[in-house]
């Protein structure tokens, strides 16, 4: 998963250049006289705001990452929480979920055990497959996403309330409507895609019929 992490890296940079070309049309829309010059200035501004976006998400750790992405400090990913969200989906016999993989539908686990149990017994065995695949770096890249606009949105506010009207004139507030959208959606969807991973995951194997001996050892 940490392999498939670093590879998304050029995507995030990609997915943030939009708030460059947002901050810089805001500008010329909102701002009486805005001058070419102030154009280019504003544009060169937001894109080392992205610049150290990118640079501080690449280096966060992804427990942080993860931590932020959820608004959990402990025990973020849903991986923890996998019977409950393997509960929660439709596609799932749930039966069967559980008497394949009693001890991590066991409620009284703790979440750490239960995260490490999925890895192990039903993540490795799935992760190659397209499905599985596609989920987890959808999850990957829209957490990483999200990241890069929170990061952002603090400079941006940072900047503007230390340094107003410093190069490229007034930051329009016009912004501040923009960035909340950026933050609940990457934010929402990168929840989505970690979620969809677990329940993918499951689905590979539940979509394979025991051999019997594994069938005997369960019973």
């Amino acid at each position: 998963m940490q392999a498939l992490a670093k590879q998304q890296q050029w995507s995030l940079v990609i997915r943030l250049l939009p708030l460059a070309f947002i901050g810089v049309v805001l500008q010329w829309i909102f701002t009486e006289a805005f001058t070419l010059w102030q154009g280019g200035l504003t544009l060169v501004w937001f894109a080392l705001v992205i610049s150290l976006s990118w640079v501080v998400t690449y280096i966060l750790p992804y427990g942080v990452k993860d931590s932020l992405l959820f608004a959990r400090l402990s025990h973020p990913l849903p991986s923890s929480r996998c019977h409950k969200v393997a509960k929660a989906s439709e596609r799932i016999d749930y039966e069967e979920a559980q008497r394949r993989w009693s001890d991590i539908f066991n409620d009284d686990l703790d979440p750490e055990t239960r995260d490490d149990f999925w890895l192990k017994k039903i993540y490795e065995g799935a992760k190659d497959e397209e499905a599985v695949r596609e989920a987890t770096q959808d999850y990957l890249i829209y957490r990483d996403t999200f990241c890069g606009y929170l990061i952002a949105s603090a400079i941006i506010i940072a900047w503007d309330c230390l340094f107003a009207g410093l190069w490229f004139g007034e930051l329009n507030n016009a912004i501040y409507i923009v960035l909340p959208f950026l933050l609940l959606w990457s934010m929402f969807t990168g929840q989505y895609h970690a979620k969809l991973m677990v329940v993918e995951s499951f689905l590979v194997p539940l979509s394979q019929p025991l051999s019997p001996i594994k069938e005997q050892e369960e019973d």
